[in-house]
């Protein structure tokens, strides 16, 4: 009988989903942009950062228009569910503070989205129709049905007429300051005010939001 070992067949390498290339390449584009600027970006980088060729990348997108758009459709699209607010589903207005700053903090500390919003910052002036249709499809409309939600738990009696109610950006300031202090001193600098800021933040929205016992 031979000793000879007959080799295997090579492995079949498996393919990738379009869900998950598209994750490559918004991931290698977020790098791309943000070491050498949106304009000096090429598609030939994105690719070579994505392992593609630069045909594989075209398979998956257009342009570099539009890889730009679906990073911050993708990185910087606020996620909190708003129907929270309405506490129907038996939750303590302090239980959706609580779930709301959890959820904000989680994601202005998100080494990505402190990133993408770095990039939204310095590449605006380059990109300024990208980035006012990201402000128009996404920012503006989950702003919109915030304050929308507020004023309906403002009617029921579940929270006070306050500033929040009336402007529903305040809801999120004290976060959007962590995440620009962050971009700026670091993550280390930061480490221990922003539990403290995240401390008073639900304390603020508490005392804002909470009914006044007639």
């Amino acid at each position: 009988m031979s000793s000879i070992a007959v080799p295997r067949p090579p492995a079949r390498r498996r393919r990738l989903t379009a869900e998950v290339r598209m994750r490559q390449i918004i991931e290698a584009a977020l790098i791309e942009f943000s070491e050498k600027g949106f304009t000096a970006t090429r598609m030939d980088d994105i690719a070579a950062r994505a392992g593609l060729s630069k045909g594989g990348l075209y398979a998956h997108v257009k342009s570099k228009d539009q890889i730009f758009e679906t990073l911050l459709f993708k990185i910087l699209s606020p996620s909190f569910n708003n129907r929270k607010w309405m506490l129907d589903d038996g939750d303590t207005l302090a239980e959706v503070v609580d779930a709301f700053i959890a959820h904000t903090y989680d994601r202005v500390t998100d080494p990505d989205f402190i990133a993408a919003l770095r990039l939204l910052i310095t590449e605006s002036h380059r990109a300024p129709h990208l980035v006012d249709y990201w402000r128009r499809e996404v920012l503006d409309i989950y702003l919109k049905e915030q304050k929308t939600m507020l004023e309906h738990c403002r009617a029921r009696g579940l929270v006070r007429h306050s500033p929040l109610t009336q402007q529903a950006e305040l809801l999120m300031a004290p976060a959007l300051y962590a995440a620009i202090t962050r971009m700026i001193f670091g993550e280390k600098a930061t480490q221990a005010s922003l539990k403290d800021l995240r401390r008073a933040h639900a304390q603020l929205l508490m005392e804002l939001l909470e009914p006044v016992e007639a």
